[in-house]
């Protein structure tokens, strides 16, 4: 972990032998995710409340190699993509980033992108899956399904729109109609509300 006060300088804050994959800040506190290296991809939560100059590690729910987090509406939610513990609930949430419950989401999908976009958390899943979820609270999940063909690894929000980024150049529109509240995923960078297909 790597600490800048200026985007130019920055300084190490922790030891090497772990492997990050996310980074959220919110409620004064921010947590990283990711996997201790040489344990089999052990899971590992860390948070600082001190604006990353030391960090705490705390327990998550179970084994499982969480992988992103994001923060919105007063909450941090992070999923896994693989459990070593056998757990199914790959997706958990808190509200201080220290104590983690885990969601009731029981089915377990190597889930591959996470984002908090005009209030509301969106995960994606895996190619071949064309799976989705979505929530107002981080807590309660709707599934929905999407178009895109290849893994679907970050996502960002703009101009009512939500644009996905993927395996091999796969670029993927989700749009989030205000007059026609839900989430629609076409599978194409272009597309018009003719063939969105609603949640």
């Amino acid at each position: 972990i790597y600490k800048s006060t200026d985007g130019l300088t920055w300084t190490s804050q922790t030891e090497a032998d772990r492997s990050w994959s996310g980074v959220a800040y919110g409620n004064g506190t921010w947590v990283i995710t990711g996997a201790l290296k040489g344990s089999g991809g052990t899971g590992i939560i860390l948070y600082s409340t001190d604006g990353g100059s030391t960090w705490t590690e705390t327990d998550a729910p179970n084994e499982s190699y969480w992988r992103k987090v994001a923060f919105g509406n007063g909450i941090f939610v992070s999923y896994a993509n693989y459990a070593y513990d056998g757990s199914t609930n790959w997706i958990m949430y808190s509200t201080d980033g220290i104590t983690w419950t885990a969601s009731n989401v029981t089915d377990h999908v190597a889930w591959q992108a996470i984002d908090y976009v005009d209030g509301k958390f969106i995960i994606l899943g895996p190619s071949g899956e064309h799976r989705g979820l979505v929530s107002d609270d981080g807590i309660n999940w709707t599934e929905f399904r999407h178009g895109g063909t290849k893994n679907h690894y970050t996502m960002a929000y703009g101009q009512d729109r939500i644009i996905s980024g993927g395996y091999k150049n796969e670029l993927s529109e989700l749009y989030h109609v205000k007059s026609d509240p839900g989430i629609f995923f076409d599978g194409d960078l272009v597309a018009t509300k003719r063939n969105l297909q609603p949640l």
